[in-house]
């Protein structure tokens, strides 16, 4: 039930800090009491969104514990949080490391699904944060796809041949 309060407040057309912290109380509750992924996902959401950086960092790695070896849709974005976190307090060598194992995980998808877009997209924009952009076209021009998606792996290279990595840290954090 606190889930759903929660999104039902994200969903509200209201802009302010105190949306994300209404928000907030509800997914601290439910992951006391239901320990589901998604609401540590919004969990940590609303802490990036409040500029509570090491609240957020603390809950991406509590969901990363319970979820261990289980190969969740989630799991990487949480790698990728706790990264930007480190990169923002300048810590050069955790925020690399965050984002290969978030590269990891959707490698690990691609060996399963070759053609899985958002894994080819995610890890495109992945290398390029980690100052690979010539890996991430390389990478983009090796993958084969049905000619359905052939636009969307064309709009990716595009993204990241404009790709700016301040850009995405600032979107990533705005609050």
């Amino acid at each position: 039930m606190a889930y759903a309060h929660g999104m039902e407040i994200l969903r509200s057309p209201d802009t302010t800090s105190s949306k994300y912290s209404a928000a907030h109380a509800y997914f601290r509750e439910s992951v006391e009491f239901d320990a589901n992924i998604s609401s540590y996902f919004w969990k940590m959401t609303c802490e990036l969104q409040l500029g509570r950086l090491d609240s957020a960092k603390s809950t991406a790695k509590k969901a990363l514990s319970i979820l261990y070896l289980e190969p969740h849709t989630l799991k990487p974005t949480f790698y990728v949080a706790i990264g930007m976190i480190e990169k923002r307090s300048g810590n050069e060598d955790a925020f690399i490391s965050n984002f290969n194992m978030a590269i990891d995980i959707y490698e690990r998808r691609l060996s399963k699904d070759p053609k899985n877009i958002d894994a080819i997209s995610n890890k495109a924009y992945l290398l390029c944060s980690i100052e690979e952009r010539q890996n991430a076209i390389v990478f983009l021009d090796s993958v084969a796809v049905d000619q359905e998606w052939e636009a969307a792996i064309n709009e990716v290279k595009d993204l990241v041949q404009d790709f700016i990595f301040e850009k995405y840290c600032a979107d990533f954090f705005t609050h």
